[in-house]
């Protein structure tokens, strides 16, 4: 339950720090069944680093990494939605959504907080 309470708690503060600096927002097309990648633009994930990406209008996590103490650990979602479709570059938090489907449209939310935090949105359609 830590676990869950700790994840929400970022969230919100992945949240506010990126209204406070500001974000972009990229305009991605894949055609149905092709993948997609969505980059971070990070070389590496550094020590204390959080990577988030949220999904859709409910924001729901799909992914986080986490780098403390030179301990890196791993959120991938398990969702019927991404299942067997989702890979996570975990050097760079970059996410790749294989074998797309109209279901992945939406809007990804990247947020990541260190000493430079991130705040990039993807509107993805799959055609």
């Amino acid at each position: 339950m830590d676990l869950r309470r700790d994840m929400w708690t970022n969230v919100i503060l992945l949240s506010f720090m990126a209204s406070v600096s500001g974000s972009e927002t990229e305009q991605i097309s894949v055609i149905e069944g092709h993948s997609v990648t969505l980059h971070t633009n990070l070389t590496e994930i550094l020590n204390q680093d959080t990577i988030m990406w949220l999904f859709g209008p409910n924001q729901w996590v799909v992914s986080e990494i986490e780098r403390k103490d030179y301990f890196t650990s791993f959120f991938k979602s398990e969702e019927q939605l991404f299942r067997g479709k989702l890979q996570v570059d975990q050097k760079t938090g970059s996410i790749s959504i294989t074998n797309s489907r109209v279901e992945h449209s939406g809007v990804y939310e990247l947020l990541s907080a260190k000493e430079k935090s991130i705040s990039k949105t993807f509107n993805v359609t799959v055609l």
